[in-house]
């Protein structure tokens, strides 16, 4: 894809969201843009060059096998090329002290551009947020870890029940109330946070120390019967064929 073609369908397909955080000691509300589709393998190869995915018979599916660090390195790639700012500033030299996951031997120290104008990954909340459709939708809130299998949900989701045990092209499956498809199917996704930061009060982007990060929604690998909203957890460093990237933008400005 060339970069004018990869600006203008981003432009077009990242959905607005707003939502409220609300606890105990304070409220926080948020906006933003999410993509109405998954990053796919063609998208990924005209940044990065590569394709890592497993199921790499259709680029139109979307792409997986890529850590958490290399969602964050596309994010910022593709922010360059299209002359945004990087959200991401990225010491692959410097361990993180707040990383204590034994098992990943990158630990790259990664600070937030907070004015950034770039692309990046959601928070979990962001993500949870835009599931159910945000301040739009009234009622449209569900209790976090809450199974949702309903007779209608092989209509919308792709799951170890109609997947062939693969991925598919993204867009097939019914959209949510927001349009956004494949929240809950065909991959995972990344999130930014910290996976300790669930059982804690949940204010979007707070957290800063973990052993895992979080992933959301479902995939092609798991019966229609564990389809559920609750975050699971994964080793920033893994490298899954049921794991990819849905992106995030703070304002659509310079689009």
């Amino acid at each position: 894809m060339r970069l004018e073609e990869i600006n203008d369908y981003l432009k077009v397909n990242l959905v607005p969201v707003s939502g409220d955080i609300i606890n105990s000691t304070e409220e926080q509300s948020f906006e933003f843009f999410i993509c109405r589709y998954l990053v796919t393998q063609k998208l990924y190869m005209s940044i990065i060059d590569k394709n890592p995915s497993r199921f790499s018979f259709n680029l139109q599916n979307p792409v997986e096998c890529i850590s958490w660090y290399d969602a964050i390195m596309f994010c910022n790639q593709l922010s360059e090329k299209l002359g945004f700012y990087p959200y991401y500033e990225i010491n692959e030299n410097m361990n993180d002290k707040n990383n204590y996951n034994k098992k990943d031997d990158l630990k790259w120290t990664i600070q937030i551009n907070k004015n950034s104008d770039g692309f990046r990954l959601p928070y979990s909340k962001e993500w949870y947020t835009a599931l159910y459709g945000g301040l739009n939708f009234k009622n449209s809130y569900k209790p976090i870890n809450k199974t949702i299998y309903t007779s209608s949900m092989l209509e919308e989701t792709w799951c170890e029940d109609n997947s062939h045990n693969e991925t598919k092209p993204i867009g097939l499956k019914i959209a949510n109330i927001l349009g956004l498809y494949d929240m809950l199917g065909n991959v995972f996704e990344w999130c930014y946070d910290w996976y300790e930061s669930i059982n804690k009060q949940m204010i979007v982007g707070k957290y800063k120390s973990g052993n895992y990060r979080i992933m959301c929604g479902g995939c092609w690998d798991i019966g229609i019967e564990n389809i559920h909203t609750s975050f699971r957890r994964i080793s920033p460093a893994a490298r899954r064929p049921y794991v990819g990237i849905r992106l995030v933008k703070n304002n659509l400005n310079g689009m």
